[in-house]
């Protein structure tokens, strides 16, 4: 489940064990739940229990999308996203790792800089990276929505009146690396 926090991009101190998740009240339960662990990255951090738990806090990624992140993780592992009554351009972090994959030109990689505390309550100056918009440009991925539907990389189900969507990640990426190859990215920004 993911438990972004922002803080640390504005210099702000990080605690593994206590800095509270802000995408949502159910990565703040898991948070306080014995059987998940959080992975270390400070900005993209993801609370997560089972098979893979060890080999996923165990991750050393600088950057939130690097090619040892979680988000690559899941794309190699063929994961599939739940997504809980949002749209898409609320909550589909994953189109950044692909755009970090093929270095697409309207983003670069940033560094940020605070105090970390680790899960031993040890506190040093770290750095962690990640790769952001350039100025001027604003995400706009609601375009994949119907795309998602149409290709059938997305399911939609209804719980009474909640949305819930399912993502193949592997055939998510396929759709956007044609979009970044084929439109420079057309439809996963706007200039401002």
């Amino acid at each position: 489940m993911q438990t972004f926090n922002w803080d640390f991009c504005k210099s702000l101190p990080y605690d593994i064990l206590h800095s509270k998740s802000q995408t949502g009240a159910l990565g703040n339960i898991a948070l306080k739940r014995s059987e998940f662990k959080r992975t270390k990255h400070p900005i993209y951090s993801f609370a997560v229990a089972g098979k893979f738990q060890d080999e996923l806090i165990a991750l050393e990624n600088k950057g939130a999308f690097d090619s040892n992140s979680l988000f690559d993780f899941m794309y190699k592992k063929n994961a599939k996203m739940i997504i809980i009554d949002l749209p898409l351009q609320d909550s589909f972090t994953f189109v950044h790792y692909v755009e970090q994959c093929f270095n697409v030109d309207y983003r670069h990689n940033k560094s940020f800089k605070s105090y970390y505390t680790d899960e031993q309550g040890n506190k040093n100056l770290k750095t962690y990276d990640m790769f952001v918009r350039n100025d001027g440009v604003l995400t706009d991925i609601n375009a994949l929505e119907s795309i998602f539907l149409e290709t059938q990389v997305m399911g939609l189900d209804f719980f009474d009146d909640i949305r819930i969507k399912k993502i193949d990640l592997k055939k998510a990426f396929e759709i956007i690396a044609k979009d970044i190859k084929e439109n420079k990215g057309r439809n996963l920004y706007r200039k401002l």
